[in-house]
């Protein structure tokens, strides 16, 4: 096939969106017109280009970059790798020289870069053909002078040098320099341009001033929404922590307290019943016992009593006895250990009694 027949089929693909196709089909059209000397293929050549970089951003704007590489035969990972590997296909048709690129080309390699987001490769594709641009179109620019809007919109043919450098004109300083937010050196590049009349300088300088502003409110909207974003984010924190302090709180309301154990009141100890064993430790006795015992205690001094009368002893000796059976009457219902040790004496005295009694008889 040749080129013209397989830039037309190339072109009914795109249209119909089938951009698989359509790069198969444009791509064979570029490498045969590489090899093709005819100088009469220059009007083929720049449509031939436009479409293949129109194909391309179709490509990477609805498929993953890697088919992308993969359909365009190109080598990378990146949009930026993508926009070089572009840029340096249509060089290629140009026998490597930039100068040579048609404007138009040009052209949609910036609208590329600025659907891709690689303005900062749109820019250096812009100045690079702008201090390159052949002489043949320095002299046609001159001989037209600075050109009013008017101008330019009556003159905006496809062929025509003069409107494609000036759609790149338009495209580098109020899209590429505005995207990358270099709003001066848009505004020089206008400014010192001399085939821009100063009309259209000022008409530009005003499309600047508005992607300035655009740019200013779009930074402080975000702003604006960032702080919203984090006073949300702390009125929210704020609340949560307010939340589960009052859960805590609740919680340990429904807790039950822990109740101390009070301490015992001080008790006086219950008087314990002993007696005497024979190694001399008192053994404590149950309060049965501790009441058989006090009876025995009544009975013996009763008995005693008896006894002391039918004996001949002085009022001496008889009112000391009387004294210790007292005492040990009113202490014995208080300590049991008293009552136990009175209870002993008691008993060495009847002894000593009994003793005196016998020698008496004697």
């Amino acid at each position: 096939m040749s080129v013209q027949s397989l830039y037309q089929k190339a072109t009914r693909a795109y249209l119909l969106t089938q951009h698989v196709s359509a790069s198969h089909s444009c791509i064979k059209a570029i490498n045969l017109l590489n090899t093709s000397e005819s100088p009469n293929h220059s009007s083929l050549r720049r449509m031939i280009h436009v479409l293949f970089v129109n194909i391309a951003t179709s490509l990477a704007e609805s498929k993953d970059l890697s088919t992308t590489f993969r359909i365009l035969g190109l080598q990378g990972k990146t949009k930026d790798d993508l926009m070089n590997a572009v840029w340096s296909k249509v060089l290629e048709g140009y026998a490597g020289q930039v100068g040579n690129v048609d404007g138009s080309v040009i052209a949609v390699c910036l609208l590329m870069s600025l659907r891709l987001g690689t303005a900062r490769i749109g820019q250096q594709i812009a100045e690079e053909w702008l201090a390159n641009v052949p002489d043949t179109l320095i002299a046609e620019l001159d001989m037209a002078g600075p050109m009013t809007e008017s101008a330019i919109l009556s003159s905006e043919d496809e062929e025509s040098p003069i409107s494609a450098y000036y759609e790149v004109l338009e495209l580098y300083s109020v899209s590429i320099l505005t995207t990358l937010q270099d709003y001066t050196s848009a505004r020089e590049f206008i400014k010192y341009n001399p085939y821009i009349s100063d009309q259209q300088k000022k008409t530009f300088d005003q499309r600047i001033e508005q992607k300035e502003n655009e740019k200013f409110e779009e930074k402080r909207r975000k702003q604006e929404e960032e702080r919203k974003a984090q006073e949300s984010a702390a009125a929210a924190k704020a609340a949560e922590e307010e939340k589960k302090q009052r859960q805590e709180t609740m919680k340990q309301k429904q807790e039950p307290r822990e109740v101390k154990p009070k301490s015992p009141l001080p008790t006086s100890p219950t008087p314990s019943h002993t007696k005497d064993i024979p190694n001399g430790n008192p053994v404590e006795v149950s309060k049965g016992a501790a009441a058989s015992t006090s009876k025995k205690m009544v009975t013996m001094s009763n008995q005693w009593i008896e006894k002391v009368k039918q004996m001949s002893i002085d009022s001496t000796s008889m009112a000391y006895i009387l004294f210790v059976l007292s005492i040990v009457g009113l202490l014995g219902s208080q300590r049991a250990r008293l009552r136990a040790a009175f209870q002993l004496a008691a008993s060495k005295v009847w002894a000593t009694l009994q003793m005196g009694t016998k020698v008496t008889y004697v």
